[in-house]
């Protein structure tokens, strides 16, 4: 499928330089056929464009997130004053980047505060039902 809107991508450029083209506007029915054509193709490619763009934009923070410094984030999130929910189930990264979590339990909310409160080693085997011992956590954690 987007094979097939890159390629109508690529025909609405042609489109596009054809409609400036000198032999294509002197002919006013193979204008007329194009302009429709460029119509009917805009908001399909605009769409499409939008679509790549969001992943780009998803690509590029995930390697933010893998790259920056965590405090680097936090400050420019700060900075710009936003907010970020996300539902994450590596617990290390929840530790590395969020400020607060909400843990649920039973498909209900067990806990919410600061990761390194919420987020001890007791309430993970908890949590998940392991017994002592069983998780292997960085020490200077807790």
């Amino acid at each position: 499928m987007f094979e097939h809107l890159r390629d109508l991508e690529i025909h609405y450029e042609e489109v596009m330089a054809g409609l400036s083209d000198p032999l294509v506007t002197s002919d006013q029915n193979r204008f007329r056929a194009m302009m429709k054509e460029q119509a009917d193709l805009q908001p399909l490619v605009e769409a499409y464009r939008a679509y790549t763009a969001a992943q780009r934009d998803i690509e590029d923070a995930k390697q933010l997130l893998a790259s920056e410094n965590d405090e680097d984030l936090r400050s420019l999130a700060k900075e710009d004053g936003l907010s970020v929910i996300v539902s994450l189930h590596d617990i290390e990264m929840t530790r590395r980047c969020a400020d607060r979590v909400l843990c649920l339990k039973d498909g209900r909310v067990d806990r919410i505060g600061a990761a390194d409160e919420v987020l001890t080693q007791g309430y993970l085997e908890e949590l998940f039902g392991l017994a002592a011992g069983s998780l292997s956590m960085p020490k200077e954690k807790f």
